[in-house]
């Protein structure tokens, strides 16, 4: 679920069950195209300061970045493809 009005990826979720198999990848790359197709400049997230959790590193791989740490929570967002500039040792 996102929210176009803001930019806002309110949720990606699987069941334990279907987890791993690329769906949340799916989902999530959906919503984002989403988004962008929307007109939005930029997405942005919640989720756990843990970056020891595998919610940070499922949306590092995809590429987004940490904005901030406020309210126990962890800020994180995301350019358009258009808008990035991806980093010559990233892989």
């Amino acid at each position: 679920m996102a929210d176009r009005s803001t930019g806002e990826i309110w949720v990606i979720a699987v069941l334990p069950e279907f987890e791993r198999k690329g769906i949340g990848n799916k989902l999530l790359g959906l919503a984002e195209a989403w988004l962008w197709s929307s007109g939005c400049q930029r997405a942005w997230l919640t989720t756990d300061i843990d970056t020891k959790l595998r919610a940070y590193g499922f949306y590092r791989r995809r590429g987004w970045t940490d904005s901030k740490l406020e309210g126990g929570l962890r800020w994180m967002e995301l350019l358009p493809p258009t808008e990035r500039h991806e980093d010559a040792h990233s892989a």
